[in-house]
């Protein structure tokens, strides 16, 4: 059930009831792949009241990263016939939901930065670095549950072992758009942050 599994986390106003918001995170479930490469998601927000159908326009999401069912998470507006799109950098959940847990949106936004000969991997994420005074860690067997390879970025949380080291918890939410996107991973990275990003400046 996707209300079940959709996080309850969203920054921004609380989407009234028949609306999706572009102030919060829209969270759904591929239903349909086109001809065109497109996807249609079942989109929902926590307050929303009902399901969306949003698509998912091909230039956003590489096609070979989604399939049906996947679990994804994005921002949303509205395009030139009216209807709910996804926006740039669209995020598929990877790793094991175990049952009953609560699933949430990644606090920190960061990128596989390299993985030892043991699998070992570390995150780049200044966030983290501030706050902990380090990298995060990936366990090699996180590394191979959720498909994670150098040069992902991904949205995560963590947790700290009782050794005091930064480990990155899973499940976590892995970028599916690719690099021509990141103007936008950084305006939503501010976005999340409850930041608003700086705007494109008009010749007068």
């Amino acid at each position: 059930n996707l209300q079940q599994v959709a996080p309850q986390f969203a920054k921004g106003g609380a989407s009234s009831a028949g609306t999706l918001s572009d102030k919060q995170l829209c969270f759904g479930t591929v239903s349909k792949g086109l001809p065109s490469g497109d996807f249609r998601v079942q989109g929902w927000q926590p307050g929303a009241g009902e399901q969306h159908e949003v698509w998912v326009h091909n230039s956003i999401a590489q096609v070979f990263e989604l399939s049906i069912d996947d679990l994804v998470a994005f921002r949303v507006h509205i395009n030139k016939q009216g209807q709910p799109q996804a926006s740039a950098p669209i995020w598929k959940m990877v790793g094991i939901i175990k049952e009953r847990e609560h699933i949430s949106f990644g606090e920190y936004i960061g990128q596989i930065s390299r993985v030892l000969p043991n699998g070992l991997a570390f995150i780049d994420c200044a966030d983290v670095k501030f706050a902990h005074g380090g990298d995060a860690a990936v366990h090699a067997a996180i590394m191979q549950e959720c498909g994670l390879s150098v040069g992902d970025v991904v949205a995560f949380n963590l947790h700290v072992s009782d050794a005091g080291k930064i480990w990155m918890s899973a499940p976590c939410w892995k970028c599916c758009s690719a690099e021509k996107w990141n103007a936008q991973l950084e305006a939503f990275k501010m976005q999340m942050a409850g930041m608003e990003p700086p705007q494109k400046k008009v010749r007068m």
